[in-house]
Formats: C-alpha cells, sequence, structure tokens
C-alpha cells in the first residue's frame, strides 16, 4: 500500500506543476540591421600667432589647457589671449581666432 501512495502522490505533484503552453510567438520582423548613414564632420583647424612686444613677453590663452606656442592649433572661435611681462601693463582681451590668425600686440612699460 505504501507503494501505490506513494507513486499516487507522485502523480498528483506531476498534475500539479505547470502544464500551460508556451505563449504564441510574436510575428517575425525584419530583424536585420537598417544602414545608418552616419556624416563626419571633421572640424576645422586653425592656427593662432602672437607677436609681441617686447619679443621675450609671455603668452598665455587663458580659457584652454594646453600651453600657448607660435602657430598653436586650435578650432576656430574666441579665446582669451593674455600678454604679460614683469614691469609692464598686460594685456588680456578675447581675440577670433579664424583662418589662421596672426595678431601683434605690443605692452607698454610701467
Amino acid at each position: 500500500m505504501k507503494k501505490l501512495s506513494v507513486l499516487a502522490l507522485s502523480l498528483m505533484l506531476a498534475a500539479c506543476q505547470n502544464t500551460q503552453a508556451p505563449a504564441p510567438a510574436e510575428p517575425q520582423t525584419n530583424t536585420e540591421p537598417k544602414e545608418q548613414v552616419v556624416e563626419v564632420v571633421k572640424p576645422e583647424i586653425t592656427q593662432l600667432t602672437v607677436n609681441t612686444t617686447p619679443s621675450d613677453s609671455r603668452v598665455r590663452i587663458m580659457n584652454i589647457r594646453p600651453k600657448y606656442h607660435d602657430g598653436i592649433e586650435l578650432q576656430p572661435g574666441e579665446y582669451e589671449v593674455e600678454v604679460s611681462k614683469p614691469g609692464y601693463e598686460t594685456f588680456r582681451e578675447w581675440v577670433m581666432v579664424e583662418n589662421n590668425t596672426v595678431i601683434d600686440i605690443e605692452i607698454k612699460q610701467l
């Protein structure tokens, strides 16, 4: 009788398991990746050179991190240029840089 009871119990438990049919699959759509057109726009690069008088003045561009050097490559736009030297007035002004800009700055002695 014990064997029958275990067998009956096993059948009852098996009947209690989830016997639902799987949900119908969604209609297939085209899953191939669509071709995307990506336009690569290369930023325009220009150069800035600051000619100073006196010639050993310090030139800094205040709104960028890289140190200034003659012919520094920049994207076109406005840059805050500072020219200084001990014993001279400091020049500090916003300059529009485009098309390989060259500016001449003369600072006056104090």
